[in-house]
């Protein structure tokens, strides 16, 4: 952050004798000649501060007064040593100093009115470090890696920032940065998930899982038998297709195979040779 000076210009900070002497004064501002130059050869003085405007007009420079070529500029030494006999009074702090010395003042006061480079509030030199602290338009950086300035990081933090630690949607009671916010979702106790035994069906919150499970216990004891018995079916039903494929090739009609005590399989050949409709049934080992 910058801060820059309403004017350029020394005198419009500083006060000094109405008195002073003209042979003294910048032939282009009529100010008093601080850091004095000298054009060569007419002679002219001119304060600092027009010299420098002079040279930023590019290419050769003519004299403001007569108009001939300025071949360079020279420390007016006469002149600088006679303003160090003159005083002059800051306009800002009213402390009083030496005319040479004025340049040296404005830079330096804590009284003088300095412009925010951001958001163009006058400010006092003393209090540029507390307002740099403060500066609304000052830019910053969030911890999410975004610059912004000062006066949207509230709203950025608030709406969109992906560190910002948010409670969870689902009212599980967590705080969790927003871009964890998908992952967390995937183990939240709170999300709704299908109970893990198969042929339940019911719909409860992730943390009450263990809870349904150990209150269900003979409802799913039974559905694991049965899932099982089924799983059992199909591992014999499959084995016993590849077991007979070839054979089944030639036989027409089979009735009953007995696979183990209490158990039978039917099927029966339909369609083309090489397609054959198995049933398995349970048959009681009582019967």
């Amino acid at each position: 952050m910058s801060f820059y000076s309403p004017s350029r210009n020394i005198f419009d900070h500083v006060s000094y004798r109405h008195d002073f002497p003209e042979e003294l004064m910048c032939d282009v501002c009529t100010k008093p000649v601080v850091l004095a130059q000298m054009a060569t050869p007419c002679g002219h003085s001119f304060c600092g501060f027009c010299v420098e405007e002079l040279g930023k007009t590019g290419g050769p420079i003519s004299c403001p007064m007569c108009r001939q070529r300025v071949g360079q500029f020279c420390k007016n030494i006469f002149a600088c040593k006679a303003l160090s006999t003159f005083q002059g009074e800051c306009l800002g702090c009213k402390a009083t100093f030496t005319i040479d010395m004025a340049k040296h003042h404005v830079n330096n006061c804590p009284e003088m009115e300095m412009i925010c480079s951001h958001c163009t509030e006058k400010v006092k030199r003393g209090d540029t470090s507390f307002h740099s602290d403060r500066c609304v338009m000052k830019e910053v950086h969030c911890v999410c890696g975004i610059r912004l300035k000062q006066k949207d990081i509230d709203a950025h933090k608030e709406d969109s920032c992906s560190w910002k630690k948010i409670s969870c949607p689902l009212n599980c009671k967590d705080m969790i940065e927003r871009y964890l916010l998908p992952s967390h979702t995937l183990q939240c106790p709170a999300a709704l998930t299908l109970c893990p035994i198969k042929g339940c069906g019911t719909h409860l919150r992730r943390g009450d899982v263990e809870k349904h499970i150990e209150a269900n216990q003979p409802r799913h004891y039974r559905l694991l038998k049965e899932d099982r018995r089924d799983i059992l079916w199909r591992v014999k039903e499959m084995s016993f297709l590849l077991q007979n494929q070839d054979e089944s090739r030639h036989v027409h009609n089979i009735n009953v195979v007995n696979m183990k005590e209490g158990e039978a399989v039917q099927f029966m050949k339909t369609g083309l040779p090489n397609s054959v409709t198995v049933k398995f049934e349970l048959v009681d080992p009582a019967v």
